[in-house]
């Protein structure tokens, strides 16, 4: 199994497009996903499933602002 960042899948602008349109799945993989799998495949040396990556890519943002939201409330607890 390899394990992959978000940054090793989107360039900093398509994640900052994601993160415009989360958590609209759908929109991310239409619109940025879609559009870029030879770049994304390239990049990631194999080839990926757009709706498994843009669910993934949701699943990392989503992540990412509830650890934000934690942070701004004092950790969360």
């Amino acid at each position: 199994m390899k394990t992959v960042t978000i940054g090793d899948i989107l360039t900093p602008a398509q994640l900052t497009r994601c993160r415009a349109l989360y958590p609209d799945r759908a929109r991310i993989r239409d619109e940025v996903v879609r559009p870029n799998m030879g770049a994304i495949n390239r990049r990631l040396g194999q080839e990926n499933d757009p709706d498994y990556l843009s669910y993934a890519i949701v699943h990392a943002i989503g992540v990412a602002e509830e650890g934000a939201c934690a942070n701004d409330n004092g950790g969360g607890s």
